[in-house]
């Protein structure tokens, strides 16, 4: 059943004079269109969302910048994979196209999250939610870039993401023996100019956080797609440690050190958006 379609939220910018940016957030949603909203104080928890990533961002439209989130959990279809990121084995007859799983989907959290073992989908159902969830949002996100760089000539889309502490340690560089607190990617340049991400880190760096580039992440089907810094279309992933801001265990979030966590990021892409403002 899926009367209810909670698709997403999209929040313009409050100001007149405004910035050349996106900030998205795909993995924040807590509402399932098959078991309804989440309920953490019963117990009622869905895998994998990014929580509070929303508010961490919601800075944005002051700023002069569009804030997008996703309401719906990415356990129900997650719009940061590709479409052929999906096991057959999934399926009870094969699917009509090549599929290419990754070890994500390996993993059971590839484009869909099964919750079981074997053969738990239809075609219908999944094409059903690349139709109703996948592709609005994405098309969310290429309207408003679109609509952005008509304006100032250039765009900056932000895919915004939180990862427990114990997945921010690097995987590819083995002399760092730090964990991060926040990682930014960029593909290794593909999907935004180098600088960008480079000024970010160094102004994060600056107030006193560990930074990464593309380690342990180098960003997946969210900025890939809609990244084209050939087009003056730039698409940067920042993940969040999520210690800096909550328990854990508990889910609870520390306001304090959320506020805190807030007011370093608008600054740091305010400064970045200075950056940008140089390059143009």
């Amino acid at each position: 059943m899926r009367a209810d379609k909670r698709i997403y939220q999209l929040i313009p910018p409050k100001t007149v004079e405004n910035v050349p940016i996106l900030f998205e957030s795909p993995h924040s949603g807590t509402f399932h269109p098959l078991y309804g909203d989440e309920n953490i104080s019963k117990g009622h928890v869905y895998p994998g969302v990014d929580r509070a990533v929303d508010q961490i961002f919601d800075f944005a439209p002051d700023i002069g910048a569009s804030l997008l989130h996703a309401l719906f959990c990415r356990c129900y279809i997650d719009t940061n994979r590709a479409l052929d990121d999906m096991r057959p084995d999934w399926f009870d007859a094969p699917w009509p196209e090549a599929l290419s799983p990754s070890s994500k989907s390996d993993n059971g959290i590839g484009l869909v999250w099964p919750e079981k073992d074997g053969a738990c989908f239809t075609h219908q159902d999944i094409l059903a939610r690349i139709a109703d969830y996948y592709r609005p949002y994405h098309s969310a996100i290429a309207n408003e870039v679109t609509r952005i760089k008509a304006q100032h000539g250039y765009a900056l889309h932000v895919s915004c993401h939180s990862a427990p502490a114990i997945i921010m340690k690097p995987q590819l560089n083995p002399r760092i023996n730090y964990t991060a607190d926040i990682v930014v990617s960029d593909n290794f340049g593909q999907s935004a100019a180098a600088n960008i991400g480079k000024a970010l880190r160094k102004t994060l760096e600056s107030y006193g956080y560990k930074v990464l580039s593309n380690d342990p992440f180098q960003g997946d089907a969210l900025i890939n797609a809609h990244g084209a810094p050939q087009n003056d279309i730039h698409s940067i992933q920042i993940e969040i440690n999520r210690a800096l801001y909550m328990h854990e265990a508990t889910l609870k979030i520390n306001q304090p050190r959320l506020a805190r966590l807030r007011t370093d990021l608008k600054r740091s892409f305010l400064a970045l958006h200075k950056v940008m403002q140089r390059k143009a």
